[in-house]
């Protein structure tokens, strides 16, 4: 996929094969979902994407680099085959349908469940926005099972919007878990719902099933008024920009260890300079910062509104794993827009984040 996904190449073949100059001339993906099985193959994708260009016109000079071309800052999707590159319409479009009446979306982030169900967040004109999909992996269509508008929250002088990112519980539990950043702190909240409510405003079976709850700073409650922020090692976490998440393993505690690792990406700003935090947490621990930040780029010029989006569904090439020192490691993508002379990219480049083997 990182080959496929690479910016054209006059004397490679294979870089570049998703694109055509019509319908996806260039794209900031957010997220890789698997539609096929490895027993079907598993060389099918659908690659959902923050921004793509269109009807663009390829430099006659600088390889790779786009002239004149008009950018969709909507939330869309190709189906890509991870084998031949070759990308198509899903559901004869390459726009993620929305039935909720809104002005304008983004899309912030994405999470599968293996190959059966896939969720999206969208931040809109009326709020963040809970996507989830059923995916029928014999013909590779999805389809919308629900959707809703996720509620707000607030803490202090922090008024909450759960757009930031999404992830889904590593434990027992059968929740996704959401997001949210504070309008003045920049400080991070979660909430969380059952993932199988998502998008069912109805009453469940039981008291909590259709309920939203929030993390209060040591467990989850329902009400919002009572959120508090995620902490990390040194304090409250902050992001100013979305978030992913990652993870390895199981987390849960055995007899002399602890199992599973969980990631999570954050922006950083520093003046106009955006860059990614990593951190980590094993085995439920508090999170902690996993290396140096990692650049993203500069606003206004080459930043384009991301962060670094873990691909962990997709697996490391285990020939790039030193199994000497790592268990494993997750992919990840970062999108960046290069500029040359009058013409431009979006470059996507990807990474892996080892993950040390623990004793």
């Amino acid at each position: 996929m990182s080959i496929s996904t690479a910016v054209r190449s006059p004397t490679d073949p294979r870089p570049g094969h998703v694109y055509d100059n019509t319908n996806l001339a260039a794209a900031a993906p957010v997220h890789f979902h698997p539609m096929t099985s490895p027993s079907l193959g598993g060389d099918q994708f659908m690659m959902l994407n923050a921004r793509r260009w269109t009807a663009a016109t390829p430099s006659a000079t600088d390889p790779g680099y786009i002239g004149a071309h008009t950018e969709d800052l909507s939330p869309s999707w190709a189906l890509v085959n991870g084998s031949s590159g070759g990308a198509i319409a899903m559901n004869a479009g390459y726009s993620i349908p929305i039935k909720t009446p809104i002005a304008s979306a983004t899309l912030v982030g994405a999470v599968s469940r293996g190959q059966a169900m896939l969720y999206t967040l969208l931040n809109t004109d009326v709020g963040a926005i809970v996507q989830h999909w059923n995916n029928n992996t014999a013909i590779n269509t999805l389809n919308l099972v629900n959707e809703e508008v996720i509620p707000t929250a607030t803490c202090g002088s922090d008024d909450v919007i759960f757009g930031a990112g999404v992830d889904y519980s590593q434990s027992t539990d059968p929740y996704m878990v959401f997001y949210g950043v504070g309008g003045v702190t920049g400080h991070v909240y979660m909430a969380r719902k059952r993932w199988s409510r998502v998008g069912d405003v109805g009453i469940g079976t039981r008291e909590h099933d259709g309920a939203w709850e929030f993390f209060d700073g040591t467990g989850w409650v329902l009400g919002s008024t009572a959120v508090q922020p995620v902490q990390t090692t040194t304090g409250p976490m902050t992001t100013a920009g979305p978030m992913s998440f990652a993870h390895y393993g199981i987390i849960r505690a055995q007899p002399g260890k602890i199992t599973g690792y969980s990631l999570a990406a954050a922006v950083m700003a520093s003046g106009s300079v955006r860059t990614a935090q990593v951190y980590e947490s094993l085995g439920g621990r508090p999170w902690m910062p996993l290396g140096a930040p990692i650049a993203l780029g500069t606003v206004g010029s080459t930043y384009l509104g991301g962060t670094l989006q873990f691909q962990g569904q997709l697996g490391a090439n285990p020939a790039m794993v030193d199994a000497t020192v790592d268990a494993s490691a997750v992919p990840y993508l970062i999108s960046t827009k290069l500029t040359s002379g009058s013409t431009h990219q979006i470059h996507v480049g990807w990474g892996l984040i080892p993950l040390v083997r623990q004793s």
